[in-house]
């Protein structure tokens, strides 16, 4: 059986000024075309002091079911 994904484009913020890396970035949004993403990036960098802060997009996958999603259950079933 295969998972469903959605392909979607994460928006990541790196806080240059934090020293641990696993501190110093965070995923601000997550947007379902490039272009958005690509335009809500320009917009944020923008509005920022970019030796502080610098907000980047990333491509990734939603699984709406969950990643080991269970069998769909048929139509006929009860639930």
């Amino acid at each position: 059986m295969r998972v469903r994904k959605i392909p979607v484009y994460a928006i990541l913020r790196i806080d240059k000024y934090i020293r641990s890396t696993e501190d110093q970035i965070a995923v601000q949004a997550v947007l379902p075309s490039l272009e958005e993403a690509k335009a809500e990036v320009e917009r944020l960098n923008a509005m920022r002091d970019q030796d502080r802060v610098t907000y980047i997009w990333r491509a990734t996958r939603f699984y709406p079911e969950g990643r080991h999603a269970p069998p769909p259950k048929h139509q006929d079933e009860e639930l």
